[in-house]
């Protein structure tokens, strides 16, 4: 049993954290920095746990009861009675983005997620809530522009920035309805902003300024279903407990396409550098959307204190999307998100440290779900590695975990634009896990 100051200590540590990180997640989470964040909603996140981020990005089919993987609700249900269970992660991105006359590196970073989960039914049903990244938008760029026919050498620099993010904070149960068979359900509430703004300011002073600023805000509940189905292969001998034996994982999940009702807003100004003649226009107006359906299916092969791998394929039905983005030359396309990796899992009961710690690696492929007139559909090639590092405390009854990843991913134009992305994420999560339902016992 932990001593009752060893369990305050950690309660309070807990509170603090959620409050301070809560309170500070919605101005964190802008983690990119790229041209191509310019488009539509910016560039999803894709976000997965730390501890299977190092895999590739995989998730649908994994589970762990150390861990929460809000990637597939069905997963929460994989706990015991007694944990309670914290993961947060913050992290750093390093971006190069070329095209045929510029290069331009970036340096971004913030708070990545925040999620809890504890059991409210024995080790069958368990709760998670918490707050995950959904899009980004992050970029700045100007070039300079000659008036056409001009001779006095009049010229304009065109300035374009842009900045937000849409979060998702999620409420999730799972449950084993029979055994080895889990499924799970998430309430979603989707929000966030993001603004884009251009100006364009000639050499001359006595010549006017332009600005023009868009904003999106977005405000809309969304849902989730899992499933998974854990098949146990035949035992290796007759004293193979079902813990140990390997483990044929299929997993499942399913979004529905839900009303989405964007709020924009352009604001012109005509005349920026006067004072007493502005000539400000300012619009307000409620655009009609959905969010695409989005399936996913997952494949798992876990030996116990071996090793697991696994392979994930997502796909979101952007192009049956009503278009808000086609005045802006953007059309719909369907997205594709393919994930496999392997992960080397620990011995729980070894005297050896480096028995104790999780590797993993894993290779990804994704398409953007849009298609421009100047580089068409993106297409991302990336690959990852980590390593889950064990936070050994005496008399806690708990291991907690220090979780890394590193990865790195390769953004290349369809179109012959010259385009192209390199980026490099590191991530750092700490995994918290306590006992904190267990009962009292008096001897």
């Amino acid at each position: 049993m932990l001593s009752p100051r060893i369990r305050l200590y950690s309660t309070v540590f807990t509170i603090l954290t959620l409050i301070g990180l809560t309170g500070t997640s919605l101005q964190a989470q802008d983690m990119q920095s790229s041209p191509t964040t310019r488009y539509g909603y910016g560039i999803p996140a894709y976000a997965t746990p730390t501890l299977w981020r190092g895999m590739g990005g995989v998730g649908i089919a994994m589970s762990s009861p150390k861990a929460i993987n809000f990637t597939n609700p069905a997963a929460f249900a994989s706990t015991d009675s007694l944990s309670f269970i914290m993961d947060v992660a913050t992290s750093a991105h390093f971006g190069l983005y070329r095209d045929d006359t510029v290069s331009k590196p970036s340096l971004q970073g913030g708070l990545d997620y925040l999620a809890v989960q504890f059991p409210i039914y024995g080790d069958r049903v368990a709760l998670s809530l918490g707050l995950i990244p959904s899009f980004y938008t992050g970029y700045g760029m100007s070039s300079t522009q000659s008036v056409e026919g001009d001779t006095e050498g009049v010229k304009y620099l065109q300035s374009f920035s842009g900045r937000g993010s849409f979060q998702t904070a999620y409420l999730g149960i799972g449950a084993e309805v029979v055994r080895n068979l889990y499924l799970g359900v998430s309430a979603k509430y989707l929000f966030g902003s993001e603004t884009h703004t251009w100006t364009m300011v000639p050499n001359f002073s006595q010549l006017t300024q332009s600005m023009e600023t868009h904003r999106l805000r977005i405000s809309s509940f969304q849902a989730e279903a899992g499933l998974q189905y854990k098949l146990l292969l035949p035992a290796r001998s007759a004293a193979t407990p079902d813990a140990a034996r390997d483990q044929i994982v299929l997993g499942a999940t399913y979004s529905p396409g839900l009303p989405l009702k964007p709020e924009a807003t352009l604001i012109v100004n005509r005349n920026v550098n006067s004072q007493t003649r502005p000539d400000i226009e300012n619009k307000d107006v409620v655009l009609e959307t959905s969010t695409p359906h989005t399936i996913g299916v997952g494949l798992a092969w876990v030996r116990p204190m071996k090793y697991a791998v696994s392979a994930d394929l997502k796909t979101s039905l952007w192009s049956s999307v009503p278009n808000i983005f086609d005045g802006d030359g953007l059309r719909l396309r369907n997205s594709y998100y393919a994930a496999a990796g392997f992960q080397i899992l620990p011995d729980p009961y070894s005297s050896n440290y480096g028995r104790l710690i999780t590797y993993s690696g894993g290779v990804n492929f994704s398409t953007s779900y849009y298609e421009v007139a100047p580089i068409g559909q993106m297409k991302y090639i990336g690959a990852s590695i980590g390593v889950g590092l064990p936070i050994l405390l005496y008399g806690l009854e708990r291991n907690s975990a220090l979780n890394l990843s590193l990865e790195y991913k390769h953004g290349l134009a369809v179109k012959e634009s010259g385009f192209s992305s390199d980026m490099l994420r590191l991530t750092l999560g700490f995994a918290f896990n306590e006992t904190w339902f267990r009962k009292l016992k008096i001897y």
